[in-house]
């Protein structure tokens, strides 16, 4: 059994062509994701299967093949006893017509309304306009060719109508249906081709991955959140606790110098007692002094008072 390794992402249009081709001939393959928006596609290991850094690489066996249509020509022409996807020459030609007109034109439109959007850009409405304008032309041209045959290539599902259907289904999602229905015979191809099991399958499969990745993304923001929270929250307690340090210190600090405060005006007062007391025991002494002066005079007076009376 043949072993079959794609690498890309899943969402890329050109792998996806890839892989449809994969279910339509029920070969077992296995996807490596190669994530566009890590630049892994510019890796030094991925570059040397794909010297351009572009998606998808299929690893067939021992060969290994890129660009998207060259890869739909090898893996439908080693494969032909399953299933007749490749064709003549009228499916060269309109693989060619869909990379050369119908893609540059759809392309342009899907990555102005839809792939913008994704990244958070805006629209060039200039470029859809004109897009849509080519647009038109185009599938004017495809009116006439499917009147004559069911599908783009002649009576039979082809690689070149697998090559249409990723960005066909891109563009219905940016709403440009009408462009489609006002045209009976393009419309009629448009309902077979993308009504396909193996198309159906793959938008199942999209549809599945998506939801796993957003719930994945939104556990992911969840523990993020949590953990900033829990990081705010204990910068928040530490904060609490720095400023409860502080004004304790505070008060301590308020407290000593209150202390201090006392012990100097009991200080203070100490040393006034004692000079008042200083002050008033040389007041004492000079009032005993003034005393014993006063008493000397009085003897002195009252012996000249005894002479002068004797």
């Amino acid at each position: 059994m043949v072993q079959v390794d794609v690498y890309g992402d899943t969402r890329a249009t050109c792998v996806q062509r890839v892989l449809i081709l994969l279910e339509e001939l029920d070969l077992k393959y296995n996807v490596i994701k190669v994530d566009l928006l890590k630049n892994e596609h510019k890796a030094k290991d991925f570059l040397k299967l794909q010297p351009f850094g572009k998606v998808p690489v299929v690893k067939y066996d021992d060969r290994v093949i890129f660009e998207s249509r060259s890869i739909l020509k090898y893996i439908a022409k080693n494969n032909l006893d399953i299933k007749d996807l490749l064709g003549g020459t009228d499916v060269d030609i309109w693989l060619e017509v869909e990379s050369q007109n119908y893609n540059p034109a759809v392309s342009k439109i899907v990555n102005e309304k839809l792939f913008k959007k994704w990244r958070g850009e805006k629209a060039d409405e200039d470029v859809v306009k004109k897009s849509l304008e080519e647009l038109e032309k185009v599938l004017d041209v495809y009116e006439d060719r499917l009147s004559e045959c069911p599908y783009i290539g002649g009576d039979f599902f082809s690689i070149a109508d697998i090559s249409h259907i990723p960005y066909t289904n891109y563009l219905l999602k940016c709403g440009y249906k009408d462009l489609y229905k006002k045209r009976p015979n393009v419309y009629k191809w448009l309902k077979r081709i993308v009504k396909r099991d193996s198309v159906q399958y793959l938008k199942q499969k999209e549809s599945q991955s998506n939801k796993k990745e957003s719930q994945s993304e939104k556990k992911s923001q969840s523990e993020k959140d949590s953990y900033i929270n829990k990081k705010e929250s204990k910068k928040s307690q530490s904060e609490k606790e720095s400023q409860s340090e502080k004004e304790s210190q505070s008060e301590k600090e308020s407290q000593s110098e209150k202390k201090d405060d006392d012990s100097i005006r009991k200080l203070l007062l100490d040393e006034s007692d004692e000079s008042k007391e200083s002050e008033s025991k040389e007041s004492i002494d000079k009032e005993r002094e003034y005393k014993k002066m006063v008493k000397r005079m009085m003897r002195k007076e009252k012996t000249k008072l005894q002479n002068d009376i004797e």
